[in-house]
C-alpha cells in the first residue's frame, strides 16, 4: 500500500506542477481518426492442467516468449479508441506431474513425466483503450477486450500422456497423447504510458476463456503477462 501512494503521489504532483499540461480527460475530437502502432515484446505464459487430472501431483511452471505485432487506433475522441491488433508470438511452459493407475488384476503402475511444450501463435485483440493526460507529451492508457487465439505450431520435448476413462472396470487401460486445444478465446487487460503520442510501454495480463486441452484430458487454461514497447508511425 505504500508504494501505491507513493506512485499516486509522483502522477498528482507532475501534473499539477506541468504549467502547460492538457485537460486530464480531454473529450477533444482527434487529430486523425486513425493511428498506427508497431508493438515488440516478451511474454511469460503458462497453459495449466485441469485440475484433479493426475492423482498424486502436477506442476504447471511459467516460460517465456516473444511477442511480434501491429494495432491500429481508430479514434473515437481525443480520449478513447477502438484497437484492433495482430500478434505473431512464441508461448512456452514446463510441466511435471506423476499419476498412480491399477489395471484389472489391481495391479498398480506408475505414469510420471516432466517437459517443456512451446507454441507459435497468432492472437487478434481488440481493445477498448482510454488515454488521460499526465502532463505535456505524457499519458497514461488503460485498455481491455476480447481476445481470439490460434496456435499453428506446438512443440514439446515429451508428449504430455493421459490414462483414458475405463467405460467398464475390465476394459484394458489405454495410455494416450493429450492434444493442446488450437483455438482459444479470452480476455486481455492491461496498461501504459506514451510519450509524445509516439512512445509507449504496456503491461497485459491474457486470461483464456476456454478449455487448454482437449479429450481425454480436457480443461486447464492458458495464461500470459505481456511487457511491450511500442512505436506509433
Amino acid at each position: 500500500m505504500k508504494s501505491l501512494r507513493v506512485i499516486l503521489y509522483v502522477l498528482v504532483v507532475a501534473f499539477a506542477t506541468s504549467a502547460s499540461a492538457q485537460n486530464f480527460f480531454s473529450n477533444e475530437e482527434p487529430a486523425q481518426l486513425f493511428d498506427i502502432g508497431l508493438r515488440l515484446g516478451i511474454n511469460a505464459s503458462n497453459r495449466t492442467f485441469p485440475k484433479g487430472a493426475f492423482n498424486q501431483w502436477s506442476v504447471n511452471s511459467w516460460g517465456t516468449g516473444v511477442d511480434a505485432g501491429c494495432v491500429v487506433d481508430i479514434n473515437i475522441r481525443d480520449f478513447v479508441s477502438l484497437q484492433p491488433g495482430l500478434f505473431i508470438e512464441t508461448r512456452s511452459s514446463n510441466y511435471a506431474y506423476a499419476h498412480i493407475y491399477y489395471d484389472k488384476n489391481h495391479e498398480s503402475d506408475d505414469l510420471s513425466q516432466l517437459g517443456h511444450d512451446r507454441s507459435v501463435n497468432l492472437t487478434v485483440p481488440i481493445l477498448v483503450s482510454l488515454k488521460l493526460n499526465l502532463a505535456d507529451n505524457l499519458r497514461a492508457i488503460a485498455e481491455a477486450g476480447p481476445y481470439v487465439q490460434y496456435y499453428f505450431y506446438d512443440s514439446a520435448t515429451d508428449k504430455v500422456q493421459v490414462v483414458e476413462p475405463q467405460s467398464k472396470p475390465t476394459d484394458p487401460l489405454r495410455v494416450s497423447r493429450a492434444k493442446p486445444a488450437s483455438l482459444d478465446v479470452g480476455l486481455k487487460i492491461g496498461g501504459g504510458i506514451s510519450f509524445q503520442r509516439r512512445y509507449s510501454f504496456f503491461i497485459h495480463y491474457l486470461a483464456g476463456g476456454k478449455k487448454a486441452w482437449k479429450e481425454p484430458l480436457q480443461g486447464g487454461h492458458n495464461k500470459e503477462w505481456l511487457f511491450t514497447i511500442g512505436y506509433n508511425l
